[in-house]
């Protein structure tokens, strides 16, 4: 297996990944795309482009992105991550430790 380093800047939370899915088969500019996102501009210009976003640009050089380009790299690039189980024992295999407060408390008094 693989080991791939996660990407974590960039990430959409849920209201804005179901909104990739109303993007049409159109070109926005940046600041259109993130308006209909509900992100902020430069998150184009410092996060996605640099990661390979699906773009191109006009006569004037400015960006365009294609709506349904964009979504269907977003959903590739940004894809869910699933925990591995542990073969042994058959639970999900998880880095943190269990704190006392998750474990049941007896009485103090």
């Amino acid at each position: 297996m693989e080991n791939k380093p996660i990407q974590l800047s960039g990430r959409l939370d849920g209201s804005q990944r179901n909104k990739l899915k109303g993007l049409f088969d159109m070109f926005y500019s940046p600041r259109e795309l993130a308006e209909e996102l509900g992100i902020n501009k430069d998150q184009f210009y410092m996060v996605y482009i640099p990661l390979g976003c699906p773009h191109e640009r006009d006569t004037r050089n400015h960006i365009l992105i294609n709506g349904l380009d964009f979504s269907s790299w977003y959903c590739v690039v940004y894809k869910k991550i699933k925990l591995r189980e542990d073969a042994d024992s058959g639970e999900i295999a998880h880095r943190f430790r269990s704190y006392p407060h998750s474990q049941e408390r007896g009485n103090a008094g």
